[in-house]
Parts: C-alpha cells; structure tokens; sequence
C-alpha cells in the first residue's frame, strides 16, 4: 500500500517537474523570439 503510494506521488512529482521545465523552455524561447523580432526591426 505505501509503496503504490510512494509511486504515485514520484510519477506525479516527475509530472509536474516536466511541466515547469516546458513553461521555463517556452519562456526562454518566446524571449528569443521577442529579441530577433526586435533585431529584425
């Protein structure tokens, strides 16, 4: 029981792990984007 538990909560931890690494990656990338859109200009 705990151990189902316990795995839960990692594969849910991994999860949102993800998420966040995906929202900083699409941050970075939309900053990016906003300065050759500047440059271009």
């Amino acid at each position: 029981m705990s151990r189902q538990i316990a795995l839960q909560t990692r594969s849910a931890a991994l999860r949102h792990t993800k998420r966040v690494l995906n929202a900083r990656q699409g941050m970075e990338g939309a900053k990016n984007d906003y300065r050759a859109f500047q440059e271009v200009r």
